[in-house]
């Protein structure tokens, strides 16, 4: 069983604003809920003690950053630059 939390104004900083809490069975169901809702939500896991939140689940993965120090700026790495040290 999951507990999921909807924030309603996509803020969980405010202290004192009303949320509505959902007991639901599974934690699949309780991130269609949370996602349909399109406010900040977070997602407590009674079975392990763990919380998720709305951007735990829709953050990706984005690219590495490296600063250049020749050219003096940033530059995101590929694919091909983490192959060069095989």
């Amino acid at each position: 069983m999951v507990i999921l939390t909807i924030y309603p104004d996509n803020n969980a900083d405010v202290p004192f604003q009303k949320t509505v809490e959902y007991f639901e069975p599974t934690l699949e169901s309780a991130i269609q809920i949370g996602q349909k809702a399109r406010n900040y939500y977070a997602i407590y896991d009674i079975s392990n003690g763990r919380t998720i939140d709305r951007t735990e689940i829709n953050s990706n993965e984005e690219d590495e950053w490296y600063y250049d120090e020749e050219e003096l700026l940033w530059k995101k790495y590929r694919c091909e630059d983490s192959l060069e040290w095989m």
